[in-house]
């Protein structure tokens, strides 16, 4: 089953419109910036959570998760940009 719910993260990250955080990314949310370092799915449930660093307010990085209900249209991809 694990080795499924990895498949299945895997063949979503491939899609041409990401529907969740993507690894090795990184996104801007108002004054937040997070990189996605992983995405892994819950063992029993399948629900995605990314794992990756979030920018605080005083400029360091922390580790971070972040679950499906925190996806939406507010993240924006900034990969490759320079955010701070």
């Amino acid at each position: 089953m694990r080795e499924e719910l990895r498949e299945e993260a895997t063949a979503a990250a491939a899609t041409a419109t990401p529907t969740f955080f993507q690894p090795e990314h990184r996104y801007a949310h108002s004054q937040w910036h997070f990189h996605c370092a992983t995405v892994t799915a819950h063992p029993e449930t399948g629900e995605q959570s990314a794992i990756g660093w979030l920018q605080i307010s005083d400029g360091s990085w922390t580790t971070y998760a972040y679950s499906e209900a925190a996806w939406g249209d507010s993240w924006v991809d900034v990969t490759g940009q320079v955010t701070g």
